[in-house]
């Protein structure tokens, strides 16, 4: 577990904890969200919700145990670098806190030029039901490295998903192989998800325009 760094920042300048004696006190305070996942160079908002609802002073204090991890200004989070920090807020009134983990990935690039051999997934892809929204990225990954970043395309009126998977080796290689898995990255709730599917690197095709590979988180 993180330790809370000693000194804080003020994401508003000084505080003043002086209130109003007939303002509402808030009771409990939580964040919206207990952990979330975001990659370098996201910027991204943590929401309290105050009880009672009544409360009107929503002024939040927001501290950091690694700002050059995580960071906040006009209660803005910035994701500053790959790392993992614990991000709290103390509401002006009342001093209740409440903390969300922020794990910070790198960015999902490929420098396709670094690999001499591809291959393409043509997908179906849905998540929970629904077809992704400008909000998710798909990547395809050997491991923890990135190897393809999904891409919209449309044939016919029917939209659908390519994803173009690097490699350094030819399909099967000396018999190693490369087994590829996929991950959805939602930027509305700030989480990683995993694809069941996998498939091993093969050189090959995987799917078709009129027969899209199935790519799927029930």
């Amino acid at each position: 577990m993180l330790a809370v760094a000693s000194q804080l920042f003020m994401a508003c300048g000084l505080v003043d904890f002086d209130l109003d004696d007939e303002t509402p006190e808030a009771v409990e305070m939580h964040l919206n969200f207990d952990t979330v996942y975001v990659m370098v160079g996201d910027e991204f908002a943590l929401s309290p919700e105050f009880t009672p609802d009544s409360v009107s002073n929503h002024e939040i204090y927001w501290t950091s145990s690694a700002d050059s991890v995580v960071t906040a200004f006009n209660n803005t989070l910035y994701a500053l670098s790959e790392g993992e920090a614990m991000v709290s807020a103390l509401s002006v009134q009342n001093r209740i806190s409440d903390s969300c983990y922020v794990y910070v990935m790198p960015r999902w690039e490929v420098a396709s030029g670094d690999y001499p051999h591809d291959m393409v997934v043509y997908a179906h892809v849905t998540v929970h039901g629904q077809e992704p929204n400008e909000n998710m990225l798909i990547g395809a990954f050997r491991g923890l490295e990135c190897r393809g970043i999904g891409e919209w395309k449309e044939w016919q009126g029917k939209r659908y998903m390519q994803i173009r998977v690097y490699s350094e080796m030819m399909d099967d290689e000396d018999g190693v192989e490369e087994r590829i898995r996929f991950l959805c990255y939602d930027r509305t709730i700030l989480q990683v998800e995993t694809f069941p599917q996998r498939i091993n690197y093969d050189g090959g095709t995987h799917g078709s325009l009129s027969s899209l590979f199935e790519l799927t988180i029930p």
